[in-house]
């Protein structure tokens, strides 16, 4: 059972068509880095803390991002850690760990009092 009648297809006589393509896309792709404003690096590049909470009842992930902004943490990711209540954190603050982890955890028992919240 054949798909295809005629499969001679020239491939070598296309290659330059090709290169053009691909240097072109590789060009349109470097000069949008710059016009982008740079790259933007992440946590694992820039340094930052890492922070697990875990909640009783699971809280909706986009009130703890508003508590996060209001507690004066910038560039913050937050994700679900496993299960719904457990909540990762990272944040681009830097510094003294104990004291970036109590200042999230009185933010977070300030803003989720019945929560219980535990980092």
């Amino acid at each position: 059972m054949r798909f295809f009648k005629k499969t001679n297809i020239d491939f070598m006589g296309k290659r330059k068509l090709c290169y053009t393509v691909s240097l072109a896309v590789i060009a349109v792709g470097l000069i949008s880095i710059p016009l982008k404003g740079g790259l933007d690096y992440g946590i694992d590049f820039t340094g930052g803390t890492e922070v697990i909470t875990q909640f009783q009842p699971a809280p909706d992930i986009s009130e703890v991002r508003t508590m996060m902004d209001k507690a004066g943490f910038e560039k913050n990711e937050l994700k679900t850690y496993g299960d719904p209540n457990r909540i990762l954190m990272r944040t681009q603050t830097g510094g003294d760990l104990n004291a970036i982890r109590e200042k999230i955890l009185s933010a977070l028992q300030g803003t989720f009092p019945d929560r219980k919240p535990v980092i």
